[in-house]
């Protein structure tokens, strides 16, 4: 088209588009910005120093001169630095990008290099602000465009190219990434031309990056294809949407429902320039009908929320079917999208790009092409719309699981005062150095969360993103929120996951151990635990019940416990051992649990008790040289199991691949005994053994969820050992719960001690009406002072009885008031016959409670008080209101009051 009659056409539009532009009023103003004036090229902004602003990266060509040019934002002030780049036409196109993970952007360039080296794709990596053309290999591409996606999930980015190649031939390609250099995967895409175009978006939310694209397919058939990405197979789901060419296409949530939708422009198969956004219903996509201005040749479509409101508005560029060249913005209200009139010169072979290059809270425009008022420019315009936004708050609750060599990396949203909390993406970074990006890089500033480039989230609107090929090694990461302005949220406070080989300490106890280790070693044996003074090492037979002498050097992984010594002379040490934590051996270990006692061993990340248990009170710890009963089980230690029953498998899982319990049936709950008396053995030496006997009418005879089991001593000779006698496989006990016959319980404890020791009772357990008898096999007997016992094996009776009550008394009911139960203890000096009669406040009886014989004794308990239902001999309910309770025992007579509710 001749530039004249553009010109025309143009002042005509002007004119016409000025009710519109007084009605809405300009927001954007050019900046005067300096830039070389370019078409048929690419724009895109990047802060490449730094430096908290965004610099400018541009390519095309000014009436057949070429220039790529690096623009450095110094204050608002654009500075050409130099950089060597190719100049490059053709729909060229250049994208930012940090794809050797060291912090800054590098660039990627594509197009016809107008100096003659044909079709070019080209990589420059970003030194300190100097960019070097770095020898990647790639194919060149014309008449397409080249991007920047890491669609394998490794962490560094891959280069997908779409165009025409240097013969000719149309491409489609991506180029994954392998620390740095570049093959090509040979994806199956459909091969496309004619100002193709491409962008990636995880529209499914699943973690990955999917792929769509529009362009000509062998100069006949326009396309557009929707790929998903299936853990790095790209497959066309058949998406139907309007097959275009000659456009431009961008992914985001308009509708703040947490799935990206689509924007596209372009032309179509009917030769109408089209713009259309679909909406995305759970992987379906409908066209809105938002009535945008159709474009194409070379044009440009981009989201940004330029008023801060929340949600994303359009900017569109390019000309239509009558060479109507144009640049717009357009609001949306709710789904509804209004052209603002911005007054932003329109262009073909146009490019344009939202960005907030002055740091003042709204998105600002770059805009480039050959406009009909005058040469081709390169402008910065200036959003003057006044509302200011707010950056997001940080996700939440990071996690992070691992399998094998792959991470998933889990957290809860965050929020933002003006983008609804769907609508928010997340932007994630991993390091090997706290707050690195040497793994996975966020482009963004790590201290402020400031982003380097105007784009959503690297992880989209997902609250998942898996990172696969990790070698062994501890990672650092982070994710932040980013709003619909790309403003992006601090980092959340920084996690950590161990991969693969990790470096770990064990505390040694003085003397005896009892060790773990949660993975194999990567050592030729454990010589840190020798070199640490263990010189000695037990593992425990569950078949025979027994110790067994192993190697130091031979200790398996989770699957066993071991009790280890170490010269107690020596001074404290914790060695530290090299384990493969993310080995798939060491990820989930299969242990089974014999009838009797096991000694076990713990994954990485720990267990709980009910994991390997389901019977309360069966997992001991060994802790400064006393068993306790333990709940949380952590790694590098062992723990005894107790299982009284059949033998059952467990699966130890590491925590990162556990969905939740994994032992045999949920725990129970163990009830209270009613009475719980400690026995202490205590050694000249200082050494102390505990023992617990009570009494329980849940209690039975055999062994049972109230009694506890006592695990074997250690290996250390000279040990004393203090147990309750039990039954079977519980042999030894450290806890005997039985119930009462006859108003007393019987016991026989034993001693094993290599010197003096005093056996007592501990007085404070001893509840009120109650007394405790020692008596050895000489017949030594001790009611309070306790037994002194000499070196060697020892036979003990334990028994607890009843002291009878000192007067016959009548105690107050229990609950009180009460409807329309209630209980009425009390207390006999002597046996007697026992009744008790309710009378109402005129002395007429209204229920008689026969008890019948007892002992002297308390009888104070619902189990033994005597119960009345709150009814009358004819059994009807009483009213409420006071009545009298009176006892018979004998010719003992106590009387009381009671209260019966409403």
């Amino acid at each position: 088209m001749e530039r004249k009659t553009r010109r025309a056409a143009w002042l005509l539009g002007t004119l016409l588009a000025l009710p519109a532009i007084g009605i809405l009023g300009q927001t954007f103003t050019d900046i005067g910005a300096g830039l070389v004036g370019l078409e048929d090229g690419g724009a895109a902004w990047g802060d490449f120093d730094g430096d908290g602003d965004l610099d400018i990266a541009v390519t095309g060509n000014s009436d057949d001169v070429g220039a790529a040019v690096i623009y450095r934002n110094d204050d608002g002030a654009f500075t050409d630095i130099g950089a060597p780049l190719a100049p490059a036409d053709d729909n060229a196109s250049v994208a930012w990008g940090d794809y050797d993970n060291d912090g800054d952007l590098d660039l990627l360039l594509t197009g016809d290099e107008v100096d003659g080296r044909g079709a070019v794709s080209l990589i420059y990596e970003n030194d300190a602000g100097t960019f070097t053309e770095v020898d990647a290999g790639l194919i060149g591409v014309s008449d397409g465009m080249g991007a920047w996606a890491d669609f394998d999930n490794d962490g560094d980015l891959d280069v997908f190219l779409i165009g025409e190649e240097d013969n000719g031939d149309d491409i489609a390609t991506i180029y994954r990434n392998d620390d740095g250099l570049f093959t090509d995967t040979e994806a199956g895409l459909i091969r496309l031309e004619d100002n193709s175009h491409g962008s990636w978006g995880d529209y499914d939310n699943d973690g990955d990056l999917d792929l769509l694209v529009s362009g000509d397919h062998d100069d006949a058939d326009e396309v557009t294809a929707l790929y998903r990405n299936d853990d790095g197979v790209l497959v066309d789901i058949g998406a139907g949407l309007v097959p275009m060419e000659d456009g431009a296409s961008a992914w985001g949530d308009y509708d703040g429902d947490g799935d990206l939708d689509i924007l596209i422009a372009g032309n179509t198969d009917d030769g109408t320039d089209t713009s259309l956004i679909y909406r995305n219903d759970d992987g379906v996509f409908h066209d809105i009908g938002a009535g945008l201005f159709g474009v194409n040749d070379d044009g440009s479509a981009a989201w940004g929320d330029y008023d801060n409101d929340g949600d994303l508005d359009v900017l569109l560029a390019g000309d239509d079917d009558d060479n109507t060249e144009v640049i717009l913005v357009y609001r949306n209200d709710g789904g509804l999208f209004v052209d603002i009139g911005a007054a932003i010169e329109g262009s073909d072979d146009s490019a344009a790009a939202w960005g907030d290059y002055d740091g003042d809270g709204d998105l600002d425009v770059l805009a480039m092409g050959d406009p009909p008022s005058g040469p081709d420019a390169t402008r910065v315009y200036r959003n003057d719309g006044g509302a200011t936004n707010t950056p997001p708050a940080p996700p939440t609750r990071l996690r992070a699981s691992v399998s094998g060599s792959d991470v998933l990396l889990t957290w809860r949203p965050g929020w933002d005062t003006e983008t609804p909390q769907p609508g928010l993406t997340y932007n994630a970074r991993m390091g090997t150095t706290p707050g690195g990006p040497e793994i996975l890089s966020a482009m963004s500033d790590a201290a402020t969360g400031y982003r380097h480039v105007p784009a959503m989230g690297n992880a989209n609107h997902s609250n998942v993103l898996p990172l696969r090929g990790l070698s062994p090694g501890t990672y650092y990461w982070s994710v932040q929120s980013v709003d619909t302005a790309f403003a992006g949220s601090e980092f959340a406070v920084e996690e950590s996951v161990a991969v693969g080989i990790v470096d770990a300490s064990v505390a040694l106890d003085p003397g005896w151990t009892l060790l773990s280790l949660p993975a194999p070693s990567v050592t030729d044996g454990l010589p840190a635990l020798v070199d640490a003074g263990v010189d000695t090492a037990f593992r425990w037979d569950a078949t025979a019940q027994t110790y067994a002498l192993v190697d130091v050097d031979a200790l398996d992984f989770v699957s066993s416990g071991y009790f280890v010594h170490r010269n107690p002379t020596l001074p404290a040490a914790s060695p530290t051992l090299s384990l493969a934590i993310g080995a798939p051996e060491a990820a989930s270990v299969s242990m089974a649990i014999a009838q009797g006692w096991n000694l076990v061993g713990v994954p990485d990340g720990g267990m709980s008790a009910r994991d390997i248990s389901p019977s309360p009170n069966t997992v001991f710890a060994w802790d400064g040289g006393r068993y306790r009963v333990a709940s949380l089980l952590n790694p590098f230690r062992g723990y005894w199991v107790f299982n009284p029953s059949e033998a059952y498998m467990v699966e130890a899982a590491q925590l990162r691949y556990r969905a939740g319990p994994t032992g045999n049936g949920a725990a129970r709950v163990t009830p209270r005994p009613d009475i719980s008396i400690a026995l202490t053995l205590r050694m000249a030496d200082g050494q102390r053994r505990d023992a617990y006997v009570g009494v329980s009418d849940a209690a039975s005879d055999a062994f049972d969820d109230m009694d506890l089991p006592q695990p074997p001593p250690s290996p250390r000779r000279g040990d004393p050992s203090f147990w309750i006698v039990g039954a079977g496989a519980a042999g030894r006990l450290m806890r005997s719960i039985v119930p009462a016959r006859d108003g007393a319980a019987e016991w026989i404890a034993v001693v094993d001690a290599a010197g003096d020791a005093v056996l007592a009772v501990d007085p404070g357990s001893v509840p009120a009406g109650h007394r405790v008898t020692l008596r050895s096999s000489r017949g030594d007997t001790s009611r309070g002072d306790g037994l002194r016992v000499s070196a060697g094996r020892h036979e003990f009776h334990v028994t607890v009885s009843r002291d009878a009550p000192a007067a016959t008394r009548l105690l107050p009911n229990y609950p009180s008031p009460f409807n329309p139960d209630t209980w009425i203890p009390f207390e006999l000096s002597h046996a007697a016959d026992v009744s008790v009669t309710i009378y109402d406040l005129a002395g007429r009886a209204v229920r008689r409670l026969a008890v019948g014989r007892r002992e002297a004794g308390y009888y104070t308990r619902r189990g033994d008080a005597v119960h009345w239902d709150g009814q009358n001999a004819n059994g009807e309910p009483v009213s409420s209101g006071t009545y009298i309770y009176e006892m018979r025992a004998g010719s003992t007579r106590r009387m009381r009051r009671l209260v019966v509710g409403k």
